[in-house]
């Protein structure tokens, strides 16, 4: 097989179906040298036009939502680089993934621990509150049930709240980590 059958093994994929670590071309650069998609996002212009950005080896590219573009299943860097057998890059290691997913459902646990620690004291609260505001208006039903779907409500809120303040360093010192360390050599005492 030559070189330049190894670039123009690909398949034809819409552009919204590229992953981060994917190699493309677009289509209507013929040939094209292949380029390492680093990320991607979406963006919607004033006239209501979406297109995707995806940021690459050689720069920002940008295509239309239903635009399609070549994925080779491997490439070649360009004979420019001086490289015979090139390492393909390395854009997000899987234990850097399972450390975000790990990190991610820390939160979570910890939105879901809070909230039910804030429940007693929000409902009691204000029920409190309620008895005492309403306590020779309304019978007493009345106000424990007003007071109880408000401590419920206010619980969830700071409960989520309180979660997320506490847990939010581990997400940071991932990224301060992925910043900062060559990939793959993240550091396993984050979530210890």
């Amino acid at each position: 097989m030559s070189d330049t059958q190894d670039t123009t093994l690909r398949e034809m994929v819409p552009a919204g179906d590229v992953r981060a670590g994917d190699w493309i071309s677009p289509c209507d650069e013929e040939p094209a040298e292949p380029m390492q998609v680093y990320w991607r996002t979406g963006e919607r212009a004033a006239n209501g036009d979406f297109r995707w950005s995806f940021k690459t080896s050689a720069g920002f590219r940008h295509f239309d939502q239903d635009a399609w573009v070549y994925r080779a299943p491997r490439a070649r860097l360009p004979a420019s680089a001086g490289v015979d057998h090139p390492e393909p890059l390395t854009v997000a290691p899987a234990d850097a993934i399972d450390q975000q997913v790990r990190a991610e459902r820390a939160m979570l646990h910890a939105i879901i621990r809070d909230t039910v620690v804030a429940l007693p004291v929000t409902i009691a609260v204000l029920v409190g509150m309620m008895a005492w505001a309403l306590r020779n208006k309304q019978p007493w039903y009345a106000w424990v049930g007003l007071g109880t779907a408000l401590g419920i409500y206010a619980a969830g809120f700071f409960g989520t709240i309180a979660g997320v303040m506490l847990s939010s360093h581990v997400l940071d010192d991932l990224d301060d980590a992925a910043m900062h360390e060559p990939a793959g050599q993240l550091r396993s005492e984050l979530l210890a």
